[in-house]
């Protein structure tokens, strides 16, 4: 019965990767598909209290973005984070990016198609978002969630 309990609330927070990199990587999804009350779920308890209205206030961060930005915000993938202490990690600004495939050069007829790698590079949109101060997790009871997000 609680394995059951355990994997239904799991299922429930929509978070595939429950790493704090996942957390973090799903913080960035929600906010480019503008489901602030989602993202606000990643956040600690005592981090929506600060921001008073979360949903709001992570929108007006959002709105303040280009449309490029918030374009690119969906790819943004958080490449590591740094170990704060026990419990506590800070992903800062360069290890969130996001993977794209460069254009391959000069592919010659009749030669095998080389293979496909990618480069990471900065998010412009992720570093604006958190107003180029990265993110704070910490771990509670089990659960990576946002603690500081720049706001």
């Amino acid at each position: 019965m609680a394995t059951l309990a355990v994997a239904t609330l799991g299922a429930c927070s929509g978070v595939a990767d429950h790493s704090a990199t996942g957390v973090a990587t799903s913080y960035f999804q929600r906010l480019s598909h503008r489901d602030y009350a989602g993202a606000c779920q990643l956040l600690t308890d005592s981090l929506k209290v600060k921001l008073g209205d979360c949903p709001t206030a992570l929108e007006r961060q959002y709105n303040r973005l280009s449309s490029t930005e918030k374009g690119d915000l969906g790819d943004a993938t958080v490449r590591r984070t740094v170990n704060n202490g026990k419990n506590s990690v800070h992903v800062y600004t360069q290890d969130i990016g996001e993977r794209v495939r460069p254009t391959p050069k000069n592919t010659r007829k009749g030669k095998p198609t080389p293979k496909a790698t990618y480069t990471f590079m900065h998010s412009r949109a992720a570093s604006d978002m958190t107003n180029e101060k990265g993110l704070v997790l910490v771990e509670v009871g089990g659960s990576w969630e946002i603690s500081d997000c720049g706001l």
